[in-house]
């Protein structure tokens, strides 16, 4: 579990709750490394977007909190993504 403190902050950012945080060292495809090194909180009550060029690893990130990587042949995601302090990808049902 990670603590408040243990988070990226930034001074414009009120002190919320986190309630969706991804932290992944690599997502692959295959032997291609589409996302490496993000650390990004989703707080609660605010409004984030993801902006970028055309293949930058928009919709890669997005398929990694909804699971929707594991449809996709010979991914491999190394890291976590936490709901509610929960990692989904290690969560017993």
């Amino acid at each position: 579990m990670l603590r408040d403190s243990q988070l990226p902050t930034s001074p414009s950012i009120k002190k919320t709750e986190v309630i969706l945080y991804a932290q992944i060292e690599a997502l692959y495809y295959g032997k291609f490394l589409a996302l490496r090194n993000i650390n990004l909180p989703i707080y609660t009550n605010t409004i984030t977007a993801l902006v970028g060029p055309s293949g930058c690893g928009k919709s890669s990130l997005l398929r990694c909190f909804n699971r929707l990587n594991e449809l996709i042949g010979n991914t491999r995601l190394q890291g976590k993504v936490l709901f509610h302090n929960i990692d989904v990808y290690n969560h017993p049902q």
